[in-house]
């Protein structure tokens, strides 16, 4: 995921959008997921602070977490 978004900020020229896949996991510990759990943390870290940087751009970048937060 980050070198995608990498990717992307570094050659896109034109305004749109990055969807990264998080979890309820991010949020909501569970036994015997904590590295599921921080990989979905970090990633919804990285893409706050994608968000920051590619705003310049006209480059939105959010994540979306499907099922919700329970």
């Amino acid at each position: 995921v980050f070198l995608g978004i990498c990717a992307v900020l570094r050659t896109k020229t034109t305004p749109g959008a990055i969807v990264a896949v998080s979890s309820a996991s991010a949020r909501k510990p569970a036994a015997v997921t904590s590295a599921y759990g921080a990989s979905k943390a970090a990633l919804e870290q990285l893409v706050r602070v994608a968000a920051l940087e590619a705003s310049t751009k006209g480059i939105r970048v959010n994540a979306v977490a499907p099922g919700g937060y329970c």
